[in-house]
C-alpha cells in the first residue's frame, strides 16, 4: 500500500466551489449560534421594550437551532433539552424559567 495521500487538483472549480460553500455555511452557523448576525444599534438600547423583544427573538432562534441539532442526533425531548442548555448558558434558573421569560417578552 502506498502511504502517499491522493493528490487533489487545486484548480478544479467544483472542488473550490465546495470548499467555499462549506466555509460560508460554517461561518453562517457559527454566527447564528453566537447571536452575532444582527448588529445592535443605539435605538435598541434606548427602547427597553424593543430591546427585550429582540433579545427574546435571538434566544428563541438559538433554542430552535440547538433543538434541531438534538433532534437530528435522536435525543428525546429535544426542545426541552435545548431550553435547559440555553438557560444554563444564559444563567437562568432553569429551562422552564427561560421559557416563561420568553413567553412574557414575545
Amino acid at each position: 500500500m502506498s502511504k502517499r495521500k491522493p493528490t487533489v487538483d487545486r484548480d478544479d472549480p467544483f472542488e473550490a466551489y465546495g470548499r467555499e460553500i462549506a466555509a460560508d455555511t460554517a461561518t453562517y452557523w457559527r454566527a447564528l449560534l453566537d447571536g452575532g448576525w444582527r448588529v445592535k444599534t443605539d435605538s435598541d438600547l434606548t427602547n427597553p421594550a424593543l430591546h427585550k423583544k429582540q433579545l427574546a427573538a435571538d434566544i428563541s432562534r438559538k433554542i430552535a437551532v440547538r433543538a434541531d441539532e438534538l433532534r437530528r442526533d435522536g435525543v428525546r425531548n429535544p426542545v426541552t433539552r435545548a431550553e435547559q442548555e440555553v438557560a444554563e448558558r444564559l444563567r437562568y434558573r432553569s429551562g422552564p424559567a427561560l421559557n416563561r421569560w420568553l413567553r412574557r417578552n414575545r
